[in-house]
């Protein structure tokens, strides 16, 4: 009976052109969406509404964010959610949620295609994915406000441009955005991929003279941490970037 209906649904799918994980990850946003509509805030997330709620605030009144204390753990995805309850006309726990949930659509998407393409076939990659949504820790931070999501989601989009080799300035924006989801986490990644340029560049130093290595070295490591560097240094001495006093106390 089960292979069944298996085969009737890979017909239907082959029949539209739709992929399975397409169709998965579509009823697995479904399954957060009931979820996510018996909820409250709890925990960490209630620090993280409050600042979203008051970049909402200081948005409809014209103020920038830069002098208040909305940066802990970072404000970039707390903005989409500030805009949201703007439109919504007041704050809401079920929107926040939704967004989060949103991220972790996304990175489910993201770690299929990290998987089938560098790792595994598509069928094997199915699975990864399958294996990585109903991960009790998974599910339970898809539906909270929490960083843990969008920092998965940052890491995820790191790991995918590393791979595929991709332009050193883009990879600097994705650790910009991993610094700005959680800090920790951006002081474990970061270390690792500087000394990958630097290994990298001493393997090719047989071919070439030494200052040609140390050069791209430089180039490379400027390309990939100078946006968080003037990230860093904005946050501590102008009104651009709120401060982050998980950053500060590091610091």
């Amino acid at each position: 009976m089960i292979q069944q209906k298996l085969e009737l649904l890979n017909r239907f799918l082959k029949k539209y052109n739709i992929e399975l994980i397409y169709m998965y990850i579509f009823c697995y946003f479904l399954f957060l969406l009931v979820l996510m509509s018996f909820r409250s805030a709890s925990g960490d997330e209630t620090y993280y509404l409050k600042e979203a709620l008051l970049i909402s605030e200081l948005f409809k009144k014209g103020i920038w964010i830069g002098d208040y204390g909305v940066g802990l753990h970072g404000f970039l995805f707390k903005i989409p959610v500030a805009i949201l309850f703007i439109i919504n006309g007041g704050p809401s726990v079920f929107l926040a949620t939704l967004f989060t949930s949103f991220l972790s659509v996304l990175s489910l998407f993201l770690f299929h295609k990290i998987v089938s393409s560098f790792f595994l076939k598509k069928n094997y990659a199915f699975w990864a994915t399958v294996l990585l949504s109903v991960s009790f820790h998974f599910i339970d931070t898809s539906l909270s406000f929490n960083r843990d999501i969008p920092v998965v989601l940052t890491v995820l989009l790191f790991i995918y441009l590393f791979l595929k080799d991709a332009n050193k300035w883009v990879i600097g924006i994705s650790l910009l955005l991993m610094l700005d989801a959680k800090e920790h986490v951006f002081l474990t990644v970061a270390p690792l991929y500087a000394l990958y340029i630097f290994l990298s560049e001493i393997r090719e130093i047989g071919g070439r003279k030494i200052l040609e290595t140390l050069k791209q070295i430089f180039i490379k490591g400027f390309s990939g941490f100078s946006f968080s560097v003037i990230w860093v240094v904005l946050m501590f001495y102008t009104s651009v970037i709120p401060m982050n006093m998980f950053v500060a106390s590091i610091s």
